[in-house]
């Protein structure tokens, strides 16, 4: 659509120095809007919530308004559009108007719209009011112009935008997308997660309770590009204490006893097992270990084995070479 434009020629948003950036945006939109009259438009997100605002060159008028404060910084970018698309009707008719926003995300949004076309939830109200005066004759265009490169009309804007954000009181028409609670149902939900996993003295994850402190968002593995799936899983099974030994194989009736193969003593064998009883593996893990983390262990026990592993997810590679260790004397992983 010719009436969006979202660039300015010679302008890289990333790397054109500020003051070309400053020089290059005022000789577009003087030599290209000189006959229109202009409104700046931002909207702002931050500690104090979020606001939306606009500036007409014209009247030399500000107005802003302090929005929900879920509501994204896109959101806030469409609400200042259509603030502004609205102050048009406070001028005369015939008049040509320019709309400056430095939201480059907005106008890709409103033009890549298709006729017939479901409009996304965030863009039906300032589409549908810029769509009624396009459709009734009027000159409006949107202009992208690049932030914080002290362009006149953008900085009132934005000093407008950020006040607002710090007014108490939330414009009562104010409105936002469903999906700016996104993130705030994540995080209440992450949060109680939490309590209620760490509140849980028995039950589902207590092996990994003992592992360590805190629980990650993103999995163990999520940086560790160089190993592979079966590596992964293998760890895994270490970590959560779940290996392919006899008391798994006997809780699948797979064998008829829990009993240590390896070392002929009637024990279960777990994972502990291979570290503290096996008198056929105990005694090369513990060495294992006490290099690892350069110390001796005076007392050898679950609490050691324990925090040794939960070291591990600090440091993969000393996840793998224990792997490797226990790979090499075919303990049942």
């Amino acid at each position: 659509m010719s009436k969006l434009k979202s660039e300015i020629p010679g302008i890289k948003k990333k790397t054109t120095l500020q003051e070309e950036a400053r020089m290059r945006a005022v000789e577009h939109i003087n030599n290209n809007y000189t006959n229109h009259i202009q409104i700046y438009t931002d909207g702002a997100k931050n500690h104090n919530g979020s606001a939306a605002a606009m500036w007409c060159r014209h009247h030399n008028y500000a107005e802003s308004k302090k929005l929900r404060d879920a509501t994204s910084i896109f959101q806030a970018e469409l609400n200042g559009i259509e603030m502004a698309v609205q102050h048009t009707d406070d001028h005369s008719p015939g008049s040509k108007f320019v709309i400056i926003t430095d939201s480059q995300a907005a106008i890709v949004a409103l033009r890549n719209l298709q006729r017939g076309r479901v409009i996304p939830i965030p863009l039906i109200r300032t589409y549908e009011s810029l769509e009624a005066r396009w459709t009734s004759g009027m000159d409006i265009k949107l202009q992208w112009c690049p932030s914080h490169v002290q362009v006149d009309g953008n900085e009132r804007a934005d000093r407008a935008s950020v006040l607002a954000a710090r007014v108490q009181i939330i414009d009562q028409h104010s409105y936002m997308d469903y999906k700016d609670f996104y993130d705030q149902i994540r995080l209440k939900t992450w949060e109680a997660w939490k309590q209620e996993y760490w509140s849980m003295e028995e039950g589902p994850g207590g092996w990994m309770r003992r592992l360590k402190m805190d629980i990650n968002e993103r999995a163990w593995f999520s940086e560790a590009r160089d190993l592979n799936v079966k590596t992964i899983t293998r760890i895994n099974r270490i970590l959560i204490g779940h290996c392919n030994n006899r008391k798994f194989l006997h809780s699948m009736r797979v064998v008829s006893d829990p009993f240590c193969n390896l070392c002929g003593v009637a024990q279960v064998q777990d994972v502990l097992h291979f570290f503290l009883d096996c008198a056929f593996t105990a005694d090369v893990l513990k060495e294992h270990m006490e290099e690892e983390m350069a110390k001796t262990y005076e007392h050898y026990n679950e609490e050691a084995v324990m925090e040794y592993l939960g070291e591990g997810l600090k440091d993969l590679k000393r996840l793998t070479r224990l792997l490797e260790v226990m790979e090499a004397m075919d303990i049942p992983i």
